[in-house]
């Protein structure tokens, strides 16, 4: 009896440490997935629906397993409209990518919901993007405002001058001109 108490102590122990430090893993790493508001910016015959995400850098080393990083991603949606829904094939793709498959579609109260999916036409399949979900939409300075929505004037697009993560339009890293492949770190 005295044996299996002794052995028992450090198994437990063991367990307790690992409990704990797989517990700080996971609660220490930055959160990941999309902003709840998209920006919306008229361009000519087309609305430019900005969406972002958080999303995490791959870990090749150590010390990324214990101080993870995260980046923005951005993805520029052009719609012909931003009221009832926009059917997919209406949404022009990017040069070298996959048309889009499903809708989008515009509620009240500001409200959009994304289902979206890449057309892989390499392996015949419907291929999800990652951005479908609900979104707040907040029209920048420079839209158009829809009918019967409210039109917000603020420097990021918002009343009070803030970004979707309450943070001040001055400290929102942007890209400079022509680097598009450049990824932001706020």
């Amino acid at each position: 009896m005295i044996t299996g108490l002794v052995i028992g102590i450090p198994l437990f122990t063991i367990a307790l440490i690992l409990f704990a430090i797989i517990g700080w893993f996971e609660y220490s790493r930055p959160k990941t997935g999309i902003y709840e508001t998209a920006t919306v910016e008229r361009k000519g015959a087309y609305y430019e629906i900005t969406l972002k995400r958080e999303e995490r850098l791959m870990c090749h080393s150590p010390d990324c397993l214990i101080f993870p990083e995260t980046y923005t991603n951005t993805l520029v949606i052009k719609t012909p409209g931003i009221t009832g829904k926009v059917d997919a094939s209406e949404i022009p793709a990017e040069e070298y990518h996959f048309n889009y498959l499903g809708e989008i579609e515009f509620k009240e109260n500001n409200e959009m919901i994304v289902d979206l999916y890449y057309d892989n036409t390499d392996e015949n399949k419907k291929v999800p993007t990652g951005w479908s979900g609900q979104y707040k939409l907040v029209f920048s300075s420079r839209a158009v405002s829809k009918p019967g929505a409210e039109f917000f004037s603020g420097a990021a697009g918002t009343p009070d001058g803030k970004d979707a993560l309450n943070k001040p339009a001055a400290a929102i890293s942007r890209p400079e001109s022509g680097d598009r492949n450049r990824r932001q770190r706020m």
